[in-house]
């Protein structure tokens, strides 16, 4: 099964992380390289706004995956800054979801919603078709998010579609670390957006990522050698 991402050099070390971890020996990982300054370009471009408002990089790299796989297949669509459950059985899960043959895309929950920081999607006429009017909505409407448009073309789309459970994916809004809560069955935790400046969002970011591994560490999930193998300094704010 297909993987993609996309990363900057900005975020090399949370490339560097995925690398490390993802099991390449069940997915073949398409880690899609996007020169930093055409983040610099398209990001933090509306003030008051979320970061990513009328940056189009994400939904413009979906449709040219789309658009060069065989009608049909499966991929994994994920952020880069992620976190990864280390020895889960993540390849056996999202297969699956795979097998959901009538199913066309599979999003992040995200409270009562739904996040595109991990999705799951067929390559079909439809599905093309859902994500190119995405993208002329954007184009459209640049003071609206991608995210935002995506759930509401979502009510009308023939197609059908569904959240991933929150067991398997995480962010903040669903994670409960007891110790019958999902931080031993999560598969992928999104690290959210602080809708702030660059900078204090990719601090937040890194500090996520610590906070993840602190929760594995207190479950026993991971030890100390993982832990410190993997933690990231904070950058100066």
């Amino acid at each position: 099964m297909k993987w993609f991402y996309i990363w900057s050099e900005k975020y090399r070390e949370f490339h560097n992380y995925i690398q490390d971890v993802i099991p390449h020996d069940k997915f073949d990982v398409h880690a899609i390289y996007i020169p930093q300054e055409r983040f610099d370009k398209g990001l933090y471009q509306k003030d008051g706004l979320h970061p990513w408002t009328g940056c189009n990089i994400k939904i413009n790299e979906i449709i040219r995956i789309l658009e060069e796989l065989e009608d049909g297949e499966v991929f994994l669509f994920t952020d880069v800054d992620i976190v990864i459950r280390p020895n889960s059985d993540i390849y056996d899960v999202v297969n699956c979801y795979r097998s959901m043959v009538n199913i066309d895309m599979i999003f992040s929950p995200e409270d009562n919603s739904i996040q595109i920081g991990s999705m799951l999607l067929r390559k079909t006429p439809l599905v093309l078709a859902f994500w190119k009017k995405v993208l002329e909505l954007c184009i459209e409407f640049p003071t609206k998010l991608d995210q935002n448009i995506i759930i509401e073309e979502l009510k009308s789309y023939k197609g059908k579609w569904l959240r991933f459970s929150d067991s398997h994916i995480l962010n903040c809004y669903n994670l409960n670390q007891s110790d019958n809560g999902n931080i031993r069955t999560f598969l992928i935790a999104n690290l959210l957006v602080n809708c702030s400046t660059s900078e204090f969002n990719f601090y937040w970011k890194k500090r996520e990522f610590n906070i993840m591994l602190n929760f594995m560490h207190d479950k026993g999930i991971i030890n100390d050698d993982y832990k410190n193998k993997y933690w990231m300094s904070l950058p100066a704010l």
